[in-house]
């Protein structure tokens, strides 16, 4: 079951509602507090589509999202991820890098005893020689290539419409995935 947490940030909003388009299968129903929704999808094909309406003095607006459920193969099931995309949600560019020692493997709770490792001193870092992008639909939106000893980029999101990506890191054989909510206006 994966769980969903995101936030509405709509400049001087005099309301902002959140509500349920669709989802296949069902989510688990979902909570609004203030501007935040949370929700569950039970299944790792599960997708959710959810309206949000925000009032200013400017007008309305009624925006859809869609939330797709990640079958993770790499960092889930208690393993460390080894790279980590800021910031996120990101806006026009967002950077791959090792991160810092502790921090949470995204697809485990903020609560997870699995944590990012860094190598141990003397051995060499994580490298990767391939990012691609894939929209909520499962196509490849962008592909970047780099030489077999990059550990840190920065990549170019213009272009790309708001919404939830699918980022994938390939180094040698193994490929890590990671959601990344891109917010061009």
């Amino acid at each position: 079951m994966s769980e969903v947490t995101t936030a509405a940030n709509v400049q001087n909003a005099n309301t902002i509602t959140w509500s349920e388009v669709s989802s296949t299968p069902v989510s688990t129903g979902y909570t609004q507090t203030a501007n935040n929704i949370r929700f569950y999808l039970p299944y790792s094909t599960s997708v959710a589509i959810f309206e949000l309406t925000a009032n200013n003095s400017c007008g309305t607006i009624s925006p859809e999202f869609a939330f797709k459920a990640q079958a993770c193969t790499n960092p889930c099931n208690g393993l460390a991820v080894a790279f980590a995309i800021m910031p996120n949600p990101a806006q026009g560019t967002a950077t791959i890098a090792i991160p810092a020692i502790g921090t949470p493997a995204p697809c485990n709770p903020p609560n997870s005893s699995t944590t990012a490792a860094r190598p141990a001193a003397g051995s060499p870092s994580p490298t990767f020689s391939e990012v691609d992008i894939y929209d909520n639909t499962g196509a490849l939106k962008k592909k970047f290539s780099y030489d077999a000893n990059t550990s840190q980029t920065q990549l170019d999101l213009s272009g790309l419409a708001t919404g939830i990506y699918t980022i994938e890191i390939k180094s040698g054989g193994t490929i890590e995935t990671h959601n990344l909510l891109i917010n061009n206006k």
